[in-house]
C-alpha cells in the first residue's frame, strides 16, 4: 500500500452491510463507472482482509456483521432445495481447491485463548445440531456407500484399539453405561447376524469344555491360561460355521488381534513376529551395553 501510514485509515465497522449511500445505484451505472466501482470495492475488501489478519478484534466484529447480514438476507429470500444443493456443490468445490490453505490457516490460529474459543464454539454447535448430524450420519450409512463407510469406521476403531487398548475398552464401557438400550439392541442385532452366518450350526457346552481341555485350558495361539473366549478358526464373516470343529479357545488379546483372519493366517502372523523377535535378540547388546535396536 502506498502513501503515508499516518494518513491511512481502515474502513469503519458498520452495524450492517451497506454501500456508500450517495453512490449512484449500480443498475444505473455505465460500464466504465461500474468497473471503477468494482476496483474500489476490491481495494476496500483487500484492506479489510489485511487488517483482519493482524487485528483479531476487528476480524470478529467484521465476521459478526457478515453473519448477521447473511442471516437477514436468507430470512427475506429463503433458498429452494435446488439452490441449497447448488450452494453445497460450490462450497465443496471451493473447499476441495483450498483445503490445504484453509487447514494451514486454521492451524495457525489454533492456540492460546483462541483455541479455547474455537473448542467452545465447536461444542456449542455440535450440541445444537446433534439430531441433524445423527440423521445425516444415518442417511450416509443407508446410502449406496454404506458398506464402504462402515468399513472405514471399523478401520478407525481398530487403529484406536491398537494405540491404547485400555482407553478404547474404557470408552466403550462408559458408552454402554450411558446408552443401555442401544447397547442391548446392538447385541441382539449382532447375535442375529451370527446365527444367520452360522447357517444353523451350533455346539453344546460339553463340546466346548472338551475343546478347552484338549488345549490344556490354555489359549490355542499364545498359551496364556487366563480367561478364555470362543474363537472361530474361519470367521463367520468369511464363511465359517458354529460347528465345534471350527472352534478353538483363545485369550482376549489374541481374540481381538485375530479379527477377520483365518486360523492359518493368524498363526503365520505370530510366527513372523516370533522370528523377528528372535533375530533381534541374537544380535546381542550394542558396544555400550545397550539393548539392540528394533
Amino acid at each position: 500500500m502506498g502513501g503515508s501510514t499516518e494518513s491511512f485509515a481502515y474502513p469503519p465497522i458498520a452495524d450492517y452491510s451497506l454501500w456508500i449511500a450517495d453512490a449512484k445505484p449500480r443498475r444505473d451505472m455505465t460500464p466504465e463507472e461500474l468497473a471503477e466501482r468494482h476496483r474500489k470495492d476490491r481495494a476496500t475488501y483487500r484492506r479489510m482482509r489485511e487488517r483482519m489478519e493482524i487485528d483479531p478484534e476487528y476480524r470478529e466484529a467484521r465476521l459478526a456483521v457478515s453473519r448477521e447480514t447473511t442471516r437477514r438476507y436468507r430470512e427475506r429470500h429463503p433458498a429452494t432445495e435446488e439452490e441449497k444443493e447448488a450452494r453445497r456443490a460450490r462450497d465443496n468445490a471451493r473447499y476441495a481447491a483450498l483445503s490445504k490453505e484453509l487447514g494451514d490457516r486454521r492451524r495457525r490460529s489454533y492456540f492460546g485463548e483462541d483455541a479455547e474459543r474455537i473448542r467452545a464454539n465447536n461444542r456449542r454447535w455440535h450440541s445444537n445440531h446433534r439430531e441433524e448430524r445423527n440423521e445425516r450420519r444415518r442417511a450416509r450409512r443407508r446410502s449406496d456407500e454404506g458398506d464402504a463407510i462402515r468399513a472405514k469406521e471399523r478401520e478407525v476403531r481398530r487403529r484406536e484399539y491398537e494405540r491404547d487398548p485400555q482407553r478404547f475398552l474404557t470408552s466403550q464401557k462408559e458408552w454402554r453405561e450411558k446408552n443401555p438400550e442401544r447397547a442391548r439392541l446392538y447385541v441382539r442385532v449382532s447375535n442375529q447376524k451370527r446365527r444367520i452366518a452360522g447357517a444353523g450350526t451350533s455346539f453344546t457346552r460339553e463340546q466346548w469344555l472338551a475343546v478347552v481341555e484338549a488345549h490344556g485350558g490354555r489359549c490355542a495361539y499364545c498359551g496364556a491360561d487366563g480367561p478364555l473366549e470362543i474363537e472361530h478358526r474361519v470367521p463367520l464373516c468369511r464363511g465359517g460355521t458354529n460347528d465345534i470343529s471350527n472352534i478353538v479357545p483363545a485369550c482376549r488379546p489374541c481374540n481381538r488381534r485375530k479379527q477377520k483372519k483365518t486360523d492359518a493366517e493368524f498363526r503365520a502372523l505370530l510366527q513372523r513376529e516370533r522370528a523377528i523377535k528372535e533375530a533381534s535378540s541374537e544380535k546381542g547388546p550394542g558396544p555400550d551395553g545397550s539393548a539392540p535396536a528394533g
